[in-house]
């Protein structure tokens, strides 16, 4: 590995832990648990970049953190979906109605 992938992977690292940071403080924050995935991203890449540094001989630890990562990926996505899903959507107004019965 040269040099440009070690910087590349501390680059990388300290955007995660960023990421997970914000992600820590964003749900404090909120009330809904959405968001959370975003630390299941940082950390997944914290472990990968450690992994590669690391260099181990056999292959199912690489296998694994790509395996990791890409489930971190998917996780993250269906939560941004969840989350602009509950975003974009308003309450029903019938339900905001306050009153007696006007039929009557």
């Amino acid at each position: 590995m040269g040099k440009a992938s070690y910087v590349v992977a501390v680059i990388s690292c300290l955007v995660a832990i960023y990421g997970a940071v914000k992600g820590i403080a964003n749900v404090r924050r909120v009330k809904r648990k959405s968001g959370v995935m975003g630390l299941f991203i940082a950390f997944a890449t914290i472990l990968s970049v450690a992994v590669v540094l690391i260099k181990p001989v056999m292959d199912k630890y690489y296998y694994g953190c790509v395996l990791l990562v890409c489930a971190a990926t998917i996780l993250t996505l269906i939560d941004l979906v969840i989350s602009h899903n509950r975003m974009s959507t308003r309450p029903l107004p019938q339900f905001e109605y306050k009153g007696g019965d006007h039929r009557a």
